[in-house]
């Protein structure tokens, strides 16, 4: 973004770069643990009864997991 000193001369403003970066790394980082919690719920979804047992979740418990939409944590 470009803006006037106090001066009246024209400065380009170098503040906005890093908070785009910031923006730009959370975003990626949403998701992606979006993606890692799709796909941990669809693995989740396709475990039979002994493996649910060896993690010692019930398989209720796995389905109403599986079940839940990406975003929700």
């Amino acid at each position: 973004m470009i803006s006037q000193n106090w001066m009246g001369s024209i400065s380009s403003r170098t503040c906005d770069a890093p908070s785009a970066t910031s923006l730009l790394i959370r975003v990626t980082d949403h998701l992606l643990t979006w993606l890692e919690r799709a796909h941990g719920r669809r693995m989740l979804a396709t475990l039979d009864e002994r493996m649910l047992a060896d993690i010692g979740v019930d398989h209720a418990t796995a389905r109403m997991e599986s079940r839940k939409p990406f975003w929700k944590g």
